[in-house]
């Protein structure tokens, strides 16, 4: 059986979404993993059934604004700056 490992969101405030997870719905949340050179940082959200959220943010991919307040994700170097890569939930 197909088993999906763990779903991945992109945020602009890291620790800000991992305190709202852990607060509203129990996870734990685990060390913060950065790496500067490429400007990415991400922490893994563990839930008691074992699911597990990876939150991500970047300071190379920056969150593209839409109209009634939407957002998605896009990077300033792909060949199409204003098609979303992802979703984001804050």
């Amino acid at each position: 059986m197909t088993r999906i490992d763990h779903v991945a969101l992109w945020t602009e405030d890291l620790d800000r979404l991992a305190t709202f997870y852990a607060t509203y719905f129990g996870a734990s949340a685990g060390p913060r993993y950065a790496n500067p050179a490429k400007g990415f940082a991400s922490r893994f959200l563990v839930f008691a059934e074992g699911a597990r959220i990876e939150l991500m943010t970047s300071t190379v991919v920056a969150p593209a604004r839409q109209p009634g307040g939407r957002s998605g994700w896009v990077s300033p170097t792909s060949p199409s700056a204003s098609a979303p890569t992802g979703r984001s939930t804050s």
